[in-house]
């Protein structure tokens, strides 16, 4: 599929993050949707689940896939809920979850979760986790988990998450330049794909800019 669009990556400042914070369950630094605290309006007297939340995404300006699992459909008078209680609310009555990757509102069935051995034969896994923070990947909903040998981790939760915990893993050597704060060191750079869209993301100790083509 052609790259249409180049995304930024938003660079942020972390903490060390220590073994023991790794499998206890790191806090995320994952944007959630910017959605507004005022009530959503919105009303429907019959539609499909699918059509409702894309209808939503238009509305607050996020894009949102739906996955081909994701069914059912609304029925009566909504009650006047915030943008962010309308999605969490339409998601627990249909069995749904949602994940962000700082663009796209993916929207999948709960049954499509998954779980995936991830090895990592040249870097520890809290370089991993230090990654997925800085990409914006991250969501404390899925921790990453230890796996079954040294150098590997346990990912579960939702198909595009898991997707793009896979593609940092395999990235993972070419981010080794990623420093927290200035230090020295050459500029590297890295592809990442979110959807239909990739962004190559350029590190150095003075400068972390993404580039757009």
């Amino acid at each position: 599929m052609r790259v249409q669009t180049y995304l930024r990556c938003r660079l942020v400042s972390v903490a060390a993050v220590a073994m023991t914070a790794v499998w206890a369950g790191p806090v995320a630094i994952a944007a959630e949707p910017a959605l507004p605290d005022t009530p959503y309006p919105y009303s429907v007297v019959e539609q499909d689940v699918s059509v409702a939340l894309r209808e939503f995404g238009h509305n607050v300006g996020i894009p949102i896939e739906t996955s081909s699992k994701v069914q059912g459909r609304l029925r009566g008078r909504l009650e006047r809920l915030t943008a962010k209680q309308f999605l969490v609310n339409i998601c627990a009555a249909y069995a749904l979850d949602w994940y962000y990757d700082g663009y796209t509102l993916y929207i999948s069935s709960a049954d499509e979760k998954t779980t995936r051995f991830v090895s990592l034969p040249s870097s520890p896994p809290e370089e991993l986790v230090k990654a997925l923070k800085i990409l914006g990947f991250s969501d404390e909903r899925y921790p990453l988990r230890a796996g079954p040998k040294a150098g590997s981790v346990i990912v579960s939760g939702p198909p595009r998450y898991v997707s793009l915990v896979e593609q940092t893993a395999i990235a993972l050597p070419n981010l080794e330049n990623v420093r927290i704060g200035p230090a020295p060191g050459p500029v590297s750079q890295t592809t990442i794909y979110r959807g239909s869209a990739a962004e190559i993301v350029k590190f150095s100790s003075e400068a972390k800019v993404g580039r757009r083509q």
